[in-house]
């Protein structure tokens, strides 16, 4: 049976405890799927809103990428015109040196062979290799090692 209070319009119901007990639990079930559904709520908020800030920061470091790219390019470009540049000039020298070093080279030989051909004595001799130092008096000072008259007793001709 139910009855109808007056002042809270609400209607009372009269029912056994077991059932009573079932329905608290039923509402407190309830309550808590609620609850949960709100923090599940609230959470897919939080999520949603940094997932917009993200997408915009991500936007603008789109646009920040893209223009450095463009300036990488561009020190690109000119990193190599300036390595072509100095390959030129290194590849001028280079050459430079390598045809003054054929020419020093030519004039070396040219120069070695004539005086080895016109000094054939200095090249056959043995009389010329073997040092020997001076008999002056100045001798003795560049040659401290012995006077001149321990020089002469020391002396063996080569023949």
């Amino acid at each position: 049976m139910s009855s109808r209070d007056v002042n809270n319009n609400e209607f009372q119901v009269l029912m056994s405890p077991l059932l009573s007990n079932r329905l608290e639990k039923m509402e407190q079930k309830i309550e808590n799927l609620e609850n949960t559904y709100n923090n599940i709520n609230e959470k897919f908020d939080t999520i949603l809103l940094q997932l917009n800030e993200n997408s915009k920061r991500w936007e603008e470091n789109k646009k920040t990428y893209l223009e450095l790219l463009k300036e990488n390019k561009i020190l690109s470009e000119r990193n190599i015109h300036l390595l072509n540049e100095n390959r030129d000039i290194y590849l001028k020298k280079f050459n430079q040196i390598h045809e003054d070093n054929n020419d020093l080279i030519k004039n070396i030989s040219t120069s070695n062979s004539e005086a080895r051909n016109n000094n054939m004595y200095w090249r056959t001799s043995g009389n010329n290799t073997v040092m020997k130092p001076p008999s002056s008096s100045v001798g003795d000072i560049l040659w401290p090692w012995g006077s001149s008259k321990d020089r002469k007793e020391c002396e063996s001709p080569i023949q």
